[in-house]
C-alpha cells in the first residue's frame, strides 16, 4: 500500500498540507532582524512532493 500512496502526489498534498502563515511570519521576522541582506528566497529540503 505504501508504494501506491507515493505515486499519488495529489493525495499527499491533501493529507500533509497545513496553514503555513505562522511559519512564514516567523521567518520573515527572523530574516528582517538578523539578516544583513534582503532575503528573497529560501530552500526547504525535503518539502514533500515539491
Amino acid at each position: 500500500m505504501k508504494k501506491k500512496l507515493y505515486h499519488l502526489p495529489g493525495y499527499y498534498d491533501i493529507v500533509f498540507s497545513y496553514d503555513l502563515s505562522g511559519e512564514i511570519q516567523f521567518f520573515t521576522r527572523w530574516f528582517n532582524t538578523y539578516a544583513d541582506f534582503e532575503v528573497r528566497r529560501i530552500l526547504e529540503p525535503a518539502c514533500g512532493c515539491g
